[in-house]
């Protein structure tokens, strides 16, 4: 990694370590190292997306707070549409059309997503810090804590999973799957809410909800097949 990169200091960086076990190919590695970028990428376009909004409401709430002062009235009114709009990020329908939603176009963000082609700043890009072949063996790759919290914490539900799959006697595989599907699903949840309070369509949502769900299979099947494994404490 550059040093001028990791010197960066608006940047909190940190690390994602996967136990390797088994017989690796190069294009096992290509596709592990693929489905890593691409899980963070959609997580990093999906927070990206957050903070533009919240921008762009910070913009319009300043635009707002220049009418505070016509009349006590207005002063009153805008008082409680600002205080409600920091909360809900929604304004009633009877504002004027320029102090509508925030103008953030999402239209073709799903597809975006998907393709791999979001827009990730050279200091926020995923690196490989370390990859080590023995018994066992470890990938760990740093990236900008902004988004790689939220990867680590998608793959650790995926791995306790699978580790629980192999722990439990079949009767409770089946209520173990159920359980862990949820709580894989809780951070998963979260973003399709941010989505949705942002206005963004379904149809948009459900693309990028579909490149998570993807990536989260793929992920699976190293752990099915014992290339990846849940290492204990």
């Amino acid at each position: 990694m550059a040093e001028n990169d990791m010197d960066n200091q608006d940047v909190e960086y940190s690390s994602l370590k996967l136990d390797l076990a088994g017989d690796w190919l190069v294009s096992d590695f290509e596709l592990l190292l693929n489905v890593i970028k691409n899980t963070y990428q959609t997580f990093y376009a999906i927070n990206d997306i957050e903070l533009s909004y919240k921008k762009s409401r910070d913009s319009m709430i300043d635009d707002m707070e220049r009418f505070r002062h016509i009349s006590p009235f207005w002063d009153d009114l805008y008082y409680r549409l600002i205080r409600d709009f920091r909360g809900t990020g929604v304004l009633p329908p009877f504002m004027p059309w320029s102090f509508q939603r925030p103008a953030v176009d999402y239209r073709g963000i799903g597809d975006t997503i998907q393709k791999g082609n979001w827009y990730i700043k050279r200091q926020d890009h995923i690196r490989i810090r370390k990859i080590a072949m023995s018994s066992p063996g470890i990938i760990e790759v740093i990236a900008s804590n902004f988004s790689l919290k939220e990867v680590r914490e998608f793959y650790k539900d995926i791995s306790f999973r699978n580790e629980q799959e192999k722990e439990l006697g079949k009767e409770s595989i089946k209520k173990a799957k159920l359980d862990n599907e949820i709580s894989e699903l809780n951070i998963i949840e979260k973003k399709i809410h941010i989505l949705e309070r942002l206005n963004m369509a379904p149809d948009e949502i459900r693309k990028i909800v579909f490149s998570l769900d993807n990536n989260g299979k793929q992920i699976e099947e190293f752990y099915e097949k014992g290339m990846l494994y849940h290492r204990k404490a």
